[in-house]
Order: C-alpha cells, then structure tokens, then sequence
C-alpha cells in the first residue's frame, strides 16, 4: 500500500473553538482517503522549529514579531514540506480597530507570508485587502471559507413568520466589545416601545453586566445565559443578528443561515459578502436609523429570506472539502509528491 502524504496542522491554543472546529474538515472521509492528517500543538515563542515528518505544514496561529524568528525557522528546518498558512485573524476591519501602526504591521504580514507556499484567505474581503497592502501577491493566495458542521442546523424548523406572536431577534457570542452587542442594544431601544419584536442576547464574557444595565429593565430583551448549542439557542430565534465591528469570516453568519434564519449583520466586508438574498446589512452603531431598520423588519419577506438562507448552504461541506482537497493537491503536484491518494 502506497503511503499517503502526511499533513500536520500546527496550534498554539488548542481551546480556539472556531479553528479547532474548522479542522475538522480534515476527518471528512473523502479527505481522509487521500491525506493523513495530524494536529500539534506548538509554543511560538520557540525560536527553533522542530524538523516534521511531513509533506505539507500547515499553520493556524497569528504571525507576529515574536514568532517571525519561529516562522523563519520552521522554513528553513522543513524544506522538504510545502507550507500553508491559514490566516483566521487578520483582516482589514481588525487592522483599523486594532493596530496603531499599520506600516509596521503590513511589514510583519510581508515578512512572513513570504515564508510560506501558499495563504489561504478565509473571506474574498481578506484576500484582497491583503493584495492591496502589498502583503503577498495573489498568486500566492487561495479562499477557501472556513468549515463548520452544519448539519444539525441544516434539520431544524425554519420559522413561521406572520404568525400572532412576537418577531424574536436573537444574537450571541462572546460578550465583548467588539462583538458590538452594546450596539445593537442601544440600537433595539431605539425602536417605540411596544414594537413587537425581542431581543434574546445569548453568550457569556467580562461585558455581561454592562450590557444588562444598558437594558434596564426593557422587558422586550432577554439574556439567555452560555450557548452551548447554537442549533437549540436558535431554535428560540426567528432572525439572527451579528453586530460585529470585525470578523474574519464570522461562521456564524453561515450556521444561521443554515438553521434558515435571516441575518442582520453589520457593514463588515466579512459578513456582507455572505448576505445576498438571505438578510440585510445594518449598521448598528447609528442608532436612530438602525432602530428604524429593526422597526421594519416585519415588513420585509422574511419567509423569503429563510428559504434563500438554508438554499446558500446546500452541498456547504462537500464544496468545502473539494476546495481543500483541490488545493492539498496541487501543492503536492507543485513537489513533484505522486501517490495514489493524490
């Protein structure tokens, strides 16, 4: 029996739910059969790499300063493997909120992608942000959106819109700052009382309290407590809110897409270009007119937008395993690698 090519994904923090979710694509069978992968957990303060038994490396944390000399390294010490980053946490909304010095910043990106075979760009938004700061040509660049199972999603009741109850938005995650769930608080209020629509605020996160006091005593808005199941959480939704100031991708857009719930999201790039007929862009931080846009909301075709959501998500995974799978092979064609499983 031919070998087949070895793949090694390296973490530095293997609690990252959303990239540990996302790798596991690779358990796919269809993957499986052509590639064996292997995850390993790495310390990027290391300033020498290990040597892998591997013919492609594929690395899943932030490159920085700190860890170019990690990164140059693991170059040098595996010039037997082709080299994939996978880049899940910079994008050009991050830049802006976060980076004080964007020159310096796109230097480091330059640097270091220069060290690998191929970028893969989780968002159309990310990859051509990353052309235009001149941080790797688009030669070397592939998107391939990030992975999750949907299929719980995929199965539960889409809502029943029209019916004589309240519209329920519902919105969760981590209850920071960024996640701009403040926003869309102050947005909600915005609206006339009596309205009938809810706000269900799912998640947990150092923002908790604060976010409760700015809702006061509304009693159109509710705290759900820890999610640890979005397809139960969004069983209690009708539509789902992502008021985000910055998303690399934000999947979960898509899972409520899946579950055939329409999607509020704000101007993000990320999240806009997954929008089309399944949801509308609202920018949460102008209150007044976003407390204008929810007031509406019953006025548009829902129902429509509910069907069009769970329709983008048809085939999701096997697209997403053909796209990997397409790309693990011509890298390993670019190394001369033949095996049977290719």
């Amino acid at each position: 029996m031919i070998a087949l090519p070895k793949i090694v994904h390296l973490l530095s923090d293997l609690s990252v739910g959303g990239v540990t979710n996302n790798l596991k694509i690779f358990d796919d069978d269809i993957l499986q059969s052509k590639f064996a992968s292997s995850i390993v957990p790495i310390k990027t303060q290391w300033k020498i790499a290990p040597i892998y038994d591997a013919d492609i490396i594929i690395t899943h944390f932030s490159p920085s300063w700190a860890n170019l000399p990690f990164l140059f390294s693991l170059r040098k010490r595996n010039a037997h493997a082709k080299i994939i980053h996978v880049e899940h946490s910079y994008s050009p909304e991050w830049e802006k909120y976060s980076v004080p010095e964007p020159h310096r910043f796109h230097a480091m990106l330059k640097f270091s992608y220069a060290l690998f075979d191929r970028v893969v760009c989780v968002s159309r938004t990310q990859s051509k942000w990353i052309e235009t700061i001149k941080a790797a040509h688009h030669n070397k660049l592939k998107i391939i959106n990030p992975w999750s199972d949907i299929e719980p999603l995929m199965s539960i009741a889409a809502p029943k819109f029209g019916q004589d109850r309240p519209l329920v938005i519902g919105s969760f995650g981590r209850l920071v700052k960024e996640k701009g769930f403040e926003d869309l608080i102050q947005s909600f209020l915005k609206m006339p009382e009596g309205d009938d629509i809810t706000l269900l605020i799912g998640g947990y996160g150092p923002a908790e309290e604060y976010l409760k006091n700015i809702a006061g005593d509304d009693p159109r808005i509710k705290f759900y407590g820890m999610v640890h199941n979005p397809a139960e959480f969004m069983k209690h939704c009708d539509i789902i809110a992502v008021p985000s100031y910055f998303e690399t991708f934000g999947l979960v857009a898509t899972e409520a897409k899946a579950a055939a719930r329409p999607v509020l999201v704000s101007p993000v790039g990320a999240l806009v270009e997954q929008i089309g007929n399944a949801g509308l862009v609202i920018d949460f931080t102008k209150y007044d007119q976003a407390g204008r846009s929810l007031s509406s909301l019953k006025s548009w075709p829902l129902q429509r937008m509910s069907y069009e959501a769970r329709q983008s998500c048809d085939n999701l995974s096997m697209v997403k395993t053909r796209e990997w799978s397409q790309l693990l092979h011509e890298i390993l064609m670019e190394n001369s690698i033949v095996s049977k499983a290719a």
